[in-house]
């Protein structure tokens, strides 16, 4: 797999959108390249329209939040994602000691959109006052065994984020 030169990617205006930078990335990049995303709430298919001239090497890697402590990576197959460009961008993923889980990245939301159900049952508590943010936070950790408490979890992804993600998936915050 090859990868995009840093100097490239820096020259992208900050005004560029995603659809933007994933066709140069797709100009510049040379074939046997994989592209991917970090989403877990756009359609996979949706981003690799944009990739006109490969869409074959577009996927999804979705990290898991905080990445260096959950060591799974929800991978996102596309409906033009070629067998190569997953099993390349998956044995670089396990190379780094990580777990992958592929799945049909088609739909919006994703297996990993759960968190979400749990945000919104958190949001919801909070505030109800039924409990803190700090106390939702520590039952998610320590009472169902999560890394981080999806309260904190949001404020560190960012809630517009987290929230665009939501409805994307079907949610209402």
């Amino acid at each position: 797999m090859g990868a995009v030169p840093v100097e490239r990617a820096a020259r992208l205006p900050e005004s560029v959108t995603v659809v933007d930078a994933l066709a140069e990335f797709d100009e510049h990049c040379p074939p046997g390249t994989v592209i991917a995303t970090n989403t877990s709430a756009l359609p996979v298919d949706h981003l690799a329209a944009a990739l006109t001239r490969h869409p074959e090497r577009f996927l999804g890697a979705h990290f898991f939040f905080p990445a260096p402590r959950e060591p799974l990576c929800e991978m996102q197959r596309g409906s033009a994602t070629a067998a190569w460009a997953l099993r390349g961008a998956r044995d670089v993923i396990e190379s780094w000691g990580m777990r992958c889980l592929v799945i049909d990245g088609t739909v919006a939301g994703s297996v990993a959109s759960l968190f979400g159900v749990l945000v919104a049952e958190a949001m919801r508590l909070r505030g109800a006052g039924a409990a803190t943010a700090e106390d939702i936070d520590l039952l998610c950790e320590q009472g169902l065994g999560q890394a981080m408490g999806p309260l904190r979890s949001m404020e560190l992804i960012g809630r517009d984020t987290v929230l665009r993600a939501m409805r994307h998936g079907g949610l209402r915050p």
